[in-house]
């Protein structure tokens, strides 16, 4: 069809113009026009261990206490990069590099993206315009949908390059290519995967799944195998070890308190799920491709008993799409089984790239079957490629109208940024904060800041809340105390009237699920602001 290279070309122009504008928005545009819109608030935990650090505090947030809070990898990174930036870089340029590295992540992730959906597209059913209409709505998707994210900052821009790098190479080569070089390039992508999330654990498992069904199929491989084993504990070893002789455990504290693991209570990993960080569009996105990960795993099951029956090797483009399809199963039985606390759409961000490839499969698949049935060219092509356009376009609509396109925040709000100044201003050098989930407030700031829900302390702090203290329940108030806590940041209700006082605020251990609460005065309040998500954010002098 005549319409469909144009249509093609078009859909190319438009994912390279939103790049180019995501790009500029966080390279170039004030910070506040890109949080919330492109930058989540986790972001702030991960700038402020890295800033912390180089500022001389230590691997810290709260420039109190050393912390294996947040997962390695991004920190660690950005360590690096702000050793080679002047000293004590302004927070905002700090700020910029950081959600630029996870930008240069998504395009690198990009490359290997499209390789494998120009593979998935079999030339016999997309052939010249409707196979450049495909990659054109691949390419829309990715960008639209994908790139669009609220990520940037954080780990999840390198989960997804990292995991599409690997799939690449098994799709290319196989799941054992020869060689020591094959071994250490694979092998570094999982381990560094690994620290990236450590909830990528499942892909690692996947991949050595996959690696043995090959070694076992083909009768040789063991060594290549054994290989890229040592090459990801090479990798993970030096962190696994730090982080149990430092804090008595490898996990991250965020990582335990966002799972009940081993404890399943299938209601409230339901609940989490639905009302929580998640979206509607994720939600929807991740049930179809657990469902696509189960049939596709079925699939490459019967694929592998074929291959171990005949002692022939894996197909590698049916070992690349098996090994993603067992690693979502896992990732997604574990969320649906554990999850407690939150759960954000980052968590399993391969999910939406996966449900392309299976779509660009299934399409060609029926495309040739109709084909083989006698019928004139098949629609299928095109309809897949329309579809997926049509889709890109709406799922970026959502996003530019619930975000009120990304250059605003809350009506009447600050960002931020804004705010973190009033707050530098209204303390001094040794005032101690103490407040919520304020990752980004909390680095903007730049002060000592103490994290109220614990993702980015220690796990002394959650057993803070069932070891006793002089105050009743729990230990929060000597522990605020013991801390030379000066300041409690919180927000409250827009039409809250707190009276003369006292208030009662409380926070929560989610380890170990208790409680603890402390009091502030509404007279001792020196700052009230609209907090950029509603409400009223207040700052308290606390007073032991």
């Amino acid at each position: 069809m005549r319409w469909e290279r144009p249509a093609g070309h078009l859909l190319f122009a438009l994912a390279g113009a939103v790049l180019l504008a995501v790009g500029w928005i966080l390279a170039l545009a004030p910070p506040g026009r890109s949080i919330g819109t492109f930058a989540g608030d986790d972001a702030g935990y991960y700038l402020g261990i890295a800033r912390n650090h180089a500022l001389g505090y230590g691997y810290s947030f709260d420039r109190l206490h050393a912390t294996n809070g947040f997962n390695p990898l991004l920190p660690w990174m950005l360590i690096g990069v702000f050793r080679l930036l002047p000293a004590r870089l302004p927070l905002e340029a700090c700020y910029h590099v950081s959600v630029l590295i996870g930008f240069v992540a998504v395009l690198v992730g990009l490359v290997p993206y499209l390789r494998m959906l120009a593979a998935a597209l079999d030339p016999r059913a997309f052939a010249g315009g409707s196979r450049h209409l495909a990659l054109g709505a691949g390419a829309a998707f990715y960008s639209l949908f994908i790139a669009t994210k609220g990520y940037y900052g954080m780990d999840a821009p390198l989960v997804l390059a990292l995991g599409l790098l690997y799939a690449w190479r098994v799709h290319r080569h196989g799941p054992l290519a020869p060689g020591f070089a094959a071994a250490a390039i694979d092998g570094a992508l999982l381990g560094l995967a690994f620290l990236a999330r450590v909830d990528t654990l499942p892909l690692i498992a996947a991949a050595f799944a996959v690696m043995a069904l090959e070694a076992a199929a083909s009768r040789r491989g063991a060594g290549a195998l054994a290989a890229r084993l040592a090459v990801v504990a090479l990798v993970c070893l030096p962190y696994v070890a730090w982080s149990t002789a430092r804090f008595g455990t490898w996990l991250p504290v965020s990582a335990r308190l966002k799972s009940s693991f081993p404890v399943v209570h299938l209601s409230e990993s339901l609940r989490v799920l639905r009302f929580t960080s998640l979206h509607v569009v994720d939600q929807g996105s991740f049930v179809v491709a657990f469902l696509l990960a189960i049939g596709t795993a079925v699939a490459f099951g019967r694929h592998a008993i074929g291959s171990l029956r005949a002692r022939t090797p894996l197909e590698p483009r049916r070992a690349a799409l098996g090994l993603l399809a067992l690693y979502l199963i896992g990732r997604f039985t574990f969320m649906l089984l554990f999850s407690r606390g939150d759960v954000q759409g980052s968590y399993a961000i391969l999910a939406h790239v996966f449900s392309v490839l299976v779509l660009a499969e299934a399409a060609s698949a029926l495309a040739l079957r109709a084909a083989g049935a006698g019928r004139a060219a098949s629609p299928i092509p095109a309809a897949m490629a329309l579809g997926l356009a049509l889709l890109s376009l709406v799922l970026f609509a959502g996003k530019v109208r619930a975000t009120a396109g990304p250059w605003s925040r809350a009506a009447g709000a600050p960002d931020e940024v804004s705010l973190g100044r009033e707050i530098h201003a209204l303390t001094g050098p040794g005032d101690v904060l103490y407040g919520g989930t304020f990752g980004l407030l909390g680095y903007f700031s730049d002060r000592a800041w103490i994290n109220l829900d614990g993702v980015v302390n220690t796990y002394a702090y959650q057993r803070v809340f069932i070891e006793p203290g002089s105050r009743g329940e729990g230990g929060l108030a000597d522990y605020l105390e013991a801390n030379h806590v000066s300041h409690v940041v919180t927000i409250v209700p827009a039409d809250y009237d707190p009276g003369p006082g006292p208030v009662r605020l409380s926070a929560w251990g989610i380890l170990y699920d208790r409680k603890n609460e402390f009091e502030v005065w509404p007279a001792d309040i020196v700052l009230r602001r609209p907090a950029p998500g509603g409400g009223i954010l207040w700052v308290v002098r606390y007073r032991p």
